[in-house]
C-alpha cells in the first residue's frame, strides 16, 4: 500500500472526491467495516482540461464494491432518431405501430404515401419513447436514490431486517431495468461495428474476452 501511495505522489495524480458518498466497500457484516477502495485518479492535465469533472457513487447491486461513475461536465450532442430493438420487447409498442401506420391516409403516389407514413410513425414513436422511457428512467432514478439512502444509513447504523429486505427487492427491480438497457447497448455496439468495421476489431475482441 505504501508503494501505491508513493506511485500516486510521484506521478502527481489527483484523487477525485465523490460528491455523494464517503466509502465504496463494506464487508457486508451486521456491523460493517467500511473503506474507500474504489477511486478515480487523474493527472493535472486532465483536471485542467475537464474542470467540471465529478465522481458519483452508484448503488451496489451484485458486487460488494460500490460502482463509481466519472462525468466530465461536457454538453451533450443532439441525438438522431434510431430504431431500438428493445422496443420489440414491449407489447404495447407492437400493438400501436399498425394503428400509427394507418393514421395517415394513402396518397396517389405509393412513394409519397410510404414517406408520409414513415415520418408520422417516427413522430409517434418519439412521443411513445418520451412517455414510456421517461417513466422507466424516473423509476430507475427513484430506485437508485432509495438504494443510496439505505447505503448511507448503513454507514452510520446497523440495518434493520426490513431495510435489508427492501434493498434486496429494489435490487431485483433494478436488475430488470438494467436488462432492458443491456439490450439497448448491445444493439448500439453492433451498429458501431457495422459503421466502423475493422477499426474496432481490437476493441470488440477486448470486450468479448472480458466477458468470458
Amino acid at each position: 500500500m505504501a508503494m501505491f501511495s508513493d506511485l500516486i505522489r510521484d506521478l502527481a495524480l489527483i484523487d477525485l472526491p465523490m460528491t455523494n458518498q464517503t466509502y465504496t466497500w463494506p464487508n457486508m457484516q451486521h456491523k460493517p467495516t467500511l473503506a474507500k477502495l474504489d477511486r478515480f485518479l487523474v493527472s493535472t492535465e486532465w483536471d485542467l482540461s475537464f474542470p467540471l469533472s465529478k465522481v458519483k457513487a452508484l448503488p451496489r447491486i451484485t458486487s460488494d464494491h460500490t460502482p463509481i461513475i466519472l462525468t466530465t461536465g461536457l454538453l451533450p450532442t443532439p441525438r438522431r432518431f434510431r430504431f431500438e430493438r428493445v422496443w420489440l420487447t414491449k407489447d404495447d409498442f407492437l400493438l400501436k405501430v399498425p394503428s400509427w401506420w394507418n393514421e395517415v391516409p394513402c396518397k396517389q403516389s405509393a412513394i409519397l404515401s410510404i414517406t408520409a407514413k414513415l415520418r408520422h410513425c417516427r413522430t409517434r414513436i418519439k412521443e411513445w419513447c418520451k412517455s414510456n422511457y421517461h417513466s422507466i428512467s424516473h423509476t430507475k432514478k427513484l430506485i437508485q436514490e432509495e438504494l443510496q439512502r439505505i447505503d448511507h444509513l448503513e454507514e452510520h447504523s446497523d440495518l434493520s431486517q426490513e431495510s435489508l429486505d427492501k434493498r434486496t427487492n429494489l435490487k431485483g427491480q433494478l436488475q430488470l431495468i438494467l436488462k432492458e438497457e443491456e439490450i439497448l447497448w448491445n444493439t448500439r455496439a453492433k451498429q458501431l461495428w457495422l459503421k466502423e468495421g475493422d477499426g474496432n476489431t481490437k476493441f470488440f475482441h477486448a470486450v468479448a474476452n472480458s466477458r468470458k
